[in-house]
């Protein structure tokens, strides 16, 4: 299956491009993620989303860093 490309604007009026893929995950771990979206009131994908750009921001603060 391709991903494919779609832009997007927010609410905030901010254009940005999103791409779909398909995901495998292990059940155990997909147990999870649903788990804490639903405590996190976060749709899987918000959820998953929010994760990854966590450690995203952290892995270019650690880039950054002296």
């Amino acid at each position: 299956m391709a991903s494919c490309c779609h832009r997007t604007t927010t609410p905030g009026g901010t254009n940005h491009e999103e791409t779909r893929i398909p995901l495998r995950l292990p059940g155990d771990l997909h147990a999870w993620l649903t788990t804490q979206a639903k405590a996190n009131r976060r749709s899987l994908n918000a959820e998953t989303v929010h994760r990854i750009k966590g450690e995203h921001h952290a892995a270019v603060a650690d880039a950054e860093a002296p």
